[in-house]
């Protein structure tokens, strides 16, 4: 009786890949790069934020400084007046810099934030006013990010939407820091300041706003 014989195997150990196969391993990649540079964005935006809180907080250390020293009155921060309203050129000195040209510019490139346009702007309305006049330090804001200019003011408020409240995109996934005059700084969405937050004691508040906020929801991104 003559056996028969087979050459059927279990398995082919030599085959290639499909090219489902392929395509699965090209998109399982086509993710991990993704959440890589997902990642990555959210690192760099982290750091960029961690940066300009620190500025903004070396600042609000100064002004202190600069309040103690000048019967707790607030420096020229109004564009136009004194020295343009240069904040910088007085809280120089309480930051260990002396003042030259050179110096600062140097500070001013620390007023910049993310290197994107964006800068620390100071309160125009509280230009050369005593601190004790402010009944909430706690919520008054004085110092917050711009688009360009370095003066918060009734432009700012008003028509010059395209310096922060309609400005888009924020420098900080949706939110602006913000320094508040008793020296603390923290990331808000403009949507949850209100006018009253920069105008409150002094002549230019009017009581509605304390419910009018500086900007839309629609803005915060």
């Amino acid at each position: 009786m003559t056996k028969k014989t087979t050459s059927g195997r279990l398995g082919n150990t030599n085959r290639g890949f499909t090219l489902i196969e392929c395509l699965v391993v090209v998109a399982l990649m086509a993710i991990m790069v993704a959440l890589l540079f997902s990642s990555q964005k959210k690192v760099l935006e982290f750091a960029n934020k961690v940066k300009c809180t620190g500025h903004m907080r070396n600042f609000a250390v100064a002004l202190n400084a600069y309040t103690s020293d000048n019967s707790g009155i607030l420096p020229p921060s109004a564009y136009g007046g004194v020295n343009n309203g240069e904040v910088a050129i007085y809280l120089m000195p309480y930051m260990g810099i002396t003042y030259t040209s050179k110096n600062l510019d140097m500070v001013l490139n620390m007023l910049e934030c993310t290197g994107k346009s964006w800068r620390f702007g100071f309160n125009s309305y509280l230009s050369q006013k005593p601190v004790a006049l402010v009944e909430r330090p706690s919520e008054q804001i004085y110092g917050i990010d711009l688009y360009s200019g370095r003066w918060l003011d009734s432009n700012v408020l008003g028509w010059k939407t395209t310096d922060l409240t309609q400005r888009t995109p924020k420098p900080h996934g949706g939110k602006v820091t913000v320094m508040f005059l008793d020296g603390h700084c923290e990331s808000r969405k403009v949507s949850e300041l209100t006018r009253a937050q920069v105008t409150r004691n002094t002549s230019s508040y009017l009581s509605s706003d304390e419910t009018k906020a500086i900007g839309s929801t629609d803005y915060d991104q």
